[in-house]
């Protein structure tokens, strides 16, 4: 299996065991589908002191990292480079958020490419 397709599965067991709203997997795959790379999912409510935030989706990458990548992080920033993470309390937002850090993830990708040309050119 692989490691999306247990991502899904599990996301639909974890749905169930935790009472998601009726629409939510649908709406997390639609959001995966329109998105290609990133994982979505739902998450209740924190109410806990310093990580409050309203139910919403979240979405993540796994195959890239960023330094300020996981907007969902509470501490200070530290420079260290992470998973991207994104949270939304609507369907809407979520995709604004997405579409936001997918344009940093370009950006990141094009500079690099941009460095490595200019290494294997001798320009540097």
């Amino acid at each position: 299996m692989t490691d999306h397709l247990l991502w899904c599965r599990n996301r639909r067991i974890l749905s169930v065991r935790c009472s998601w709203p009726a629409d939510a997997v649908e709406m997390c795959e639609r959001l995966e589908r329109e998105h290609p790379g990133w994982l979505v999912s739902w998450m209740r409510a924190n109410d806990i002191p310093g990580w409050e935030l309203p139910a919403g989706y979240c979405a993540t990458r796994d195959d890239v990292s960023l330094p300020r990548g996981d907007e969902m992080r509470r501490l200070p920033e530290d420079g260290v480079w992470r998973r991207p993470a994104v949270f939304g309390p609507t369907v809407g937002v979520l995709r604004e958020r997405i579409a936001s850090m997918q344009a940093r993830i370009e950006e990141r990708e094009a500079a690099a490419e941009r460095f490595w040309r200019r290494m294997h050119t001798g320009l540097i």
